[in-house]
């Protein structure tokens, strides 16, 4: 039996135990946000249950260990030198791992994720993989597909259920592939059991753009599967476009029990949208608001993206404006500063110069210098959403 411990850094220790009146505007809104909204749930050391974790517990069995400092890591790893350990590497998180690592020369470590592994170079117990099955195939057992969920038994979440993959659109910021794949009812079935022993309300459709593959009505089904083991379900959140929700009716969109729509807006600027590749236009989006608006169990989600280079004050005013104009219909905002995705387009035009231009949450990149625009829409659009998420959901 392999013993194999598989780490997650605390988003405490990312993010710091900082004073109420000195956290970061993002940080205010987003704590807010899985304070305040109906259903939304945040575990004690992170956003989301870590999805690599159920993964590689489903093929071996694994230790958990939370990363709450680093000194009690080391400490914990050292006593534990003839296991391996895992870790998913991020941006934000990848400082932290290298430096376990370095204080940590007896342990063997499997590392992988979204940054350029050269940042490990030079460290001889780390060994880079560059996917799941990657890691399983080495430890010589055979992968199979599926989650384990044991070691977040009673935890407060939102689960994420894949039930296809791909996009068929070709947006310049994207990363996703343009192929869609869809899963087989063992592969959904599979997922739905695993959210047995966990707390949720709502329930994250993990598809790019749901309503494009035809098993998207499935989840009427799915509901009630859920709600037989889990009294509390309510529904579900969805990403989808302005196109594609226009092509599903509001019958089938109530039948579904779908509580919360995630529109990827960007910019309410057709001059912005239509350079990007965008499938809709402004008036389409307004159209998808307007048709949504007239479902009273729906709130909708407007994706927002910050820092296109074209942006200026008043492409954002309109953005703004749009916003206000649709407030009643809005729950709350997913705001992101625009990152340069490895491969994609955009990532090709804009030339990738700093590891800050590949983070989705600094506003700060090496194409964006001295544009006051992007910062006082960012300003804005948080205390916007904060302003919004202290109120009681659906108010």
């Amino acid at each position: 039996m392999h013993k194999i411990i598989c780490c997650q850094i605390s988003t405490n220790l990312i993010y710091g135990n900082s004073k109420k009146d000195n956290i970061s505007i993002m940080d205010k809104y987003y704590n807010q946000l899985y304070k305040n909204v109906n259903g939304y749930y945040k575990s004690k050391h992170y956003w989301e249950i870590p999805n690599w974790v159920s993964i590689i517990n489903n093929n071996v069995r694994t230790g958990f260990h939370v990363v709450k400092t680093i000194n009690s890591t080391v400490n914990y790893l050292k006593r534990n030198t003839n296991k391996i350990v895992l870790f998913s590497v991020l941006d934000i998180n990848k400082d932290i791992i290298k430096t376990i690592i370095s204080n940590c020369p007896d342990n063997t470590f499997y590392i992988g994720g979204y940054i350029n592994k050269t940042y490990f170079d030079g460290l001889k117990n780390a060994i880079w993989f560059n996917s799941l099955k990657e890691i399983i195939t080495n430890l010589e057992i055979p992968f199979k597909s599926g989650h384990n969920n044991n070691h977040f038994k009673n935890n407060k979440t939102i689960p994420r259920l894949t039930l296809s993959t791909g996009c068929l659109y070709n947006c310049d910021f994207c990363s996703i592939e343009h192929k869609l794949i869809e899963y087989d009812n063992d592969k959904i079935n599979e997922q739905i059991n695993s959210f047995k022993g966990l707390k949720f309300k709502l329930i994250y459709i993990n598809d790019k753009t749901f309503g494009q593959c035809p098993n998207h009505l499935q989840i009427k089904e799915i509901y009630h599967k859920i709600k037989a083991f889990n009294n509390n379900f309510e529904g579900f959140i969805i990403q989808t476009t302005a196109i594609d929700i226009l092509n599903i009716s509001i019958k089938d969109i109530e039948e579904m029990h779908i509580k919360y729509i995630e529109i990827g807006v960007e910019s309410f600027n057709d001059k912005i949208l239509k350079p990007l590749h965008k499938p809709h236009t402004t008036e389409i989006i307004e159209k998808a608001f307007n048709y949504i608006g007239n479902i009273k169990t729906v709130k909708l989600i407007p994706n927002i993206i910050i820092g296109i280079p074209t942006e200026n004050d008043k492409t954002y005013e309109n953005t703004k404006q749009f916003l206000i104009k649709y407030d009643s219909v809005i729950s709350h905002f997913n705001i992101y500063c625009l990152a340069l995705y490895e491969n994609t387009k955009l990532s090709i035009d804009l030339k990738h110069n700093d590891e800050n231009d590949i983070n989705e949450n600094t506003l700060e990149k090496s194409f964006n210098k001295n544009n006051n625009s992007h910062k006082e829409f960012y300003n804005y659009i948080f205390n916007y959403g904060i302003e919004k998420v202290n109120k009681k959901d659906g108010e």
